[in-house]
């Protein structure tokens, strides 16, 4: 590691991943065991961080990243996580980490650096605004992900975050509302629990805010109907089961989920077009990228359908309801099975000639970028792995999908922009 830091002194991108094998839990040493990792101090042009599935000697990694931090005044852009193991073995050290590694820091002379992009991943969570404003000032924020799901590992689950089914997590999310973070443009969860609606309903109070704001859950599969989502607000504050979007709110880009398996094929033609009604309704003026979820397309797009009708008919519908929003830049359909759609560049054909404003679409995992010629005609042209962070939904959604169908390569050690 000396020898990188004499002949890397400019080097600006670090992401390393600790290799974490399923091992069985009393072969793991938990916060003070064995510590085994590069020290990446004294990297003084650092702008972006990951440290990522930290493991085993949690003690020692939060005295080692504070005294990173300590030496990259210039970040921008902070990432970290714990492997599932060790938060299943530290539970309660795990939930205090982050907000005592910003104590350290600001006690061995940090300053408060200028972030644009916090992603506290799993085990990452901060608890308190105080000792989130040692580590980082908010002002500076566009890009937020806080990981609250439930923990897997092996065969077993914890939630340490929500043990008792308790709708508040202790996470500060309003640490990063409008107050605090003027110019977020990204908000990413896990889940859509309580205090995260309470989160969209203060955003809510603030237009200006709200329409700059990018919200997804880390899967789209969590906006369903059957669970707590953006259309029907968490399950303490349902009341009204007709209604679909809970909030008031104009948002620059979110997730739909089309899924409900549970009713018949007539009655998800109307759950549709209700959906797509109230999205036009209190999103018109604002909404840029919309994905969506959608497993079985004909069940969901088409009306009450026989043998003869096939997707692309339902492509056109699908196109009809987007073209209602004429701000729509980006378009992602997540879920498809791949047997109702034969030809993906000509169904994305069809949704780009029916949509002027798009961009961007996607289905699955083929992305591919809109070229309108001058002679009205339209042509799609599929994204480059170095293009794909062009479009906010691809980057997000659809890549991570690709990146899913690609053999295993193990990642213990990155480093990128040298």
């Amino acid at each position: 590691m000396l020898t990188l830091r004499q002949s890397c002194r400019r080097l600006m991108q670090v992401h390393y991943y600790e290799q974490t094998n399923r091992v069985k839990p009393e072969e793991r040493s938990g916060v003070s065991g064995p510590f085994i990792a590069y020290d990446f101090s004294g990297f003084g042009n650092l702008q972006s961080l990951v440290l990522g599935e930290l493991h085993d000697g949690l003690a020692q990694w939060k005295h080692r990243v504070a005294r990173i931090l300590l030496g990259t005044p210039g970040l921008e852009s902070l990432e970290l996580s714990l492997s599932a193991s060790t938060v299943f073995l530290c539970p309660r050290y795990s939930v205090k980490l982050f907000d005592n590694m910003c104590d350290e820091y600001a006690s061995i002379g940090g300053h408060p650096l200028r972030l644009r992009s916090l992603r506290c991943g799993r085990g990452i969570y901060p608890m308190n605004r105080v000792f989130l404003s040692k580590l980082t000032g908010t002002s500076q924020l566009e890009d937020v992900q806080i990981c609250n799901a439930p923990v897997n590992w092996l065969t077993q689950t914890i939630d340490i975050l929500y043990p008792f089914d308790n709708c508040h997590s202790g996470i500060v999310f309003d640490a990063f509302g409008p107050e605090h973070c003027p110019n977020l443009r990204r908000f990413i969860v896990s889940r859509y629990q309580l205090n995260v609606h309470e989160y969209l309903c203060a955003a809510a109070e603030n237009p200006g805010f709200a329409r700059r704001l990018a919200f997804f859950l880390e899967w789209p599969k969590g906006f369903g109907y059957g669970e707590p989502s953006l259309l029907f607000g968490p399950r303490e504050r349902r009341q009204d089961p007709s209604r679909h979007l809970a909030l008031p709110i104009q948002l620059r880009a979110f997730g739909v989920d089309l899924e409900r398996p549970s009713i018949s094929e007539t009655d998800r033609y109307l759950w549709r077009e209700r959906v797509f009604d109230d999205i036009v309704t209190s999103n018109a003026d604002s909404l840029k990228g919309l994905l969506i979820w959608i497993q079985r397309l004909r069940a969901h797009l088409a009306e009450p359908f026989g043998a003869e009708k096939d997707a692309s008919d339902d492509i056109e519908k699908l196109a009809r309801a987007v073209g209602r929003l004429p701000l729509l830049r980006e378009l992602a359909l997540v879920g498809c099975w791949q047997e109702e759609i034969q030809d993906y560049p000509g169904a994305a054909q069809r949704l780009a000639k029916a949509v002027s404003t798009l961009v961007y679409v996607s289905i699955n995992e083929q992305l591919w970028q809109i070229q309108r010629l001058h002679s009205g005609e339209v042509e799609v042209e599929e994204l480059e792995e170095g293009e794909v962070e062009d479009a906010e939904l691809f980057y997000h959604y659809a890549w991570r999908i690709y990146r899913q169908k690609l053999p295993a390569q193990p990642r213990p050690f990155c480093i990128s922009s040298l």
